[in-house]
């Protein structure tokens, strides 16, 4: 299976974040260890009458609840400054890259042996979070019209 990234972009939030919210000091647990990222993969495979729909409708919807989301969760539309072990919470926004993925998910999913690059593939890469988004998403359409959104959060979140 060959993964191709369409097109890559930052999704800000919805809303502002108020000035009074703007910068977050990490905790003290987060303090202890560097911030590392959190992959996750959530898979959607086609259902019933669907079909797959039309993946480039699915992909807005998604962007929409994003930046949606960003608003309630604002310190993963910011930025991890190391020199002040904070977040500025500076509405820059999410990472979001469209990839394209030869193959069904079926395929993927029933195969007797998973191999890790193969799922790294469908996550995006993301190693430090200095000067980078702090949430990275990945919608990736597969060519029976399943879905797979691929994320990874950094883990120094908490004030």
């Amino acid at each position: 299976m060959k993964v191709q990234i369409l097109s890559r972009k930052l999704i800000a939030p919805s809303s502002p974040t108020p000035p009074n919210l703007q910068n977050l000091k990490i905790s003290c647990f987060d303090q202890l260890a560097p911030p590392t990222y959190v992959p996750c993969i959530l898979y959607y495979p086609v259902s019933g009458e669907d079909h797959g729909g039309n993946n480039a409708d699915r992909s807005k919807k998604v962007e929409k609840s994003l930046a949606e989301t960003l608003t309630l969760f604002y310190p993963l539309g910011g930025r991890y400054i190391e020199e002040n072990l904070s977040i500025e919470c500076n509405d820059e926004g999410a990472e979001y890259l469209e990839a394209q993925v030869s193959g069904s998910l079926s395929q993927l999913l029933g195969r007797e042996e998973f191999k890790t690059e193969m799922w790294w593939s469908l996550v995006p890469q993301v190693f430090r979070p200095e000067n980078n988004p702090l949430l990275t998403i990945q919608f990736n359409r597969f060519e029976c019209g399943g879905v797979a959104i691929g994320a990874c959060m950094c883990g120094a979140q908490d004030s």
